[in-house]
């Protein structure tokens, strides 16, 4: 999250502009905006730090969404990249096969069924239960839409 959320849940303290370690929902110690790896209890990482990790861990996610043969015209608009990464980051490389396949083909209407719709036939009931993940999905969908349009594909969804 932000930086105001993570210093209102005290993981971030802005006197000294450092992040520090909390247990994220799993119990897994983690810091600044995400990281887990190499995360020791009691850590401190300036926000210089954490940032360098976000840009490295969405330069990660790029590079698996362009191995996975998303088509560049969607990677190449920043709108509908930060949606699918962090679509991808939030969900798993595995945890949206019906949506990356239709993306994969050009699917818009598919795609955008199987990435954000909170129905069963979809596999987003999780979506029902959770009104973080929720809103996390409406504005991936929105950037991803606002995107689209950026394009020239925005009436084909």
């Amino acid at each position: 999250g932000t930086i105001a959320f993570q210093t209102e849940k005290g993981s971030y303290n802005p006197e000294t502009k450092k992040f520090l370690t909390y247990l994220d929902s799993k119990g897994i110690p983690t810091i600044g905006y995400g990281r887990t790896e190499n995360v020791l209890s009691n850590m401190e990482i300036p926000e210089e730090e954490a940032d360098m990790f976000l840009d490295q861990r969405i330069d990660q996610e790029v590079s698996t969404l362009i191995s996975d043969k998303i088509p560049r015209k969607f990677l190449n608009n920043p709108k509908i990249k930060t949606a699918l990464v962090s679509l991808q980051y939030n969900l798993g490389r595995s945890g949206w096969p019906m949506a990356k396949e239709a993306l994969q083909k050009g699917d818009i209407d598919s795609f955008l069924f199987y990435a954000f719709d909170p129905s069963e036939e979809a596999g987003n009931t999780y979506l029902l239960k959770s009104k973080g993940l929720t809103n996390r999905r409406k504005k991936e969908e929105k950037l991803f839409k606002e995107g689209l349009e950026e394009i020239g594909l925005g009436n084909e969804a």
